[in-house]
């Protein structure tokens, strides 16, 4: 009864929560993470020596002077390469990771001008050097 007398406000009422419903089932924003991850087992893949490695860069101009072990259990350990001391390598310096032979790896994509993976050896870049982008993506390359 109280409906038939307000008819008209009744109608209005009721369009606007199906409108509302709907933007909110058909207009809903997807989830996109910042970050993907992608798993790697390093005993499956093939093998590069720090040696190896250095040698492959050196041949593309990148001087990979600085080393750090990063200690890990039974053969998971890595090394972290670049031509500057670790106290100073960030994004904007190539970085290069030679795990170990046992090392289980999460390989982060966040959109670097260079993120690859290449056996057991990572490389990342995000400077603004043209150049050195260049010669990296070839030094990784040459790696096999």
């Amino acid at each position: 009864m109280l409906v038939a007398r307000h008819l008209l406000a009744a109608s209005i009422v009721l369009a606007a929560v199906v409108i509302t419903g709907t933007v909110f089932v058909f207009a809903r924003p997807q989830y996109r993470p910042a970050v993907t991850t992608k798993n790697y087992d390093m005993a499956t893949r093939p093998h590069y020596t720090v040696r190896q490695v250095r040698a492959a860069f050196a041949a593309h101009g990148i001087d990979l002077r600085y080393q750090h072990l990063l200690p890990g259990d039974h053969g998971a350990s890595m090394w972290a390469l670049s031509a500057v001391p670790a106290t100073e390598a960030d994004t904007s310096h190539l970085n290069v990771s030679v795990f170990g032979p046992r090392a289980k790896v999460g390989w982060a994509i966040t959109h670097q001008r260079l993120e690859t993976i290449r056996g057991n050896v990572g490389a990342t870049y995000d400077g603004s050097n043209d150049d050195v982008l260049r010669r990296a993506k070839a030094a990784v390359a040459a790696l096999g």
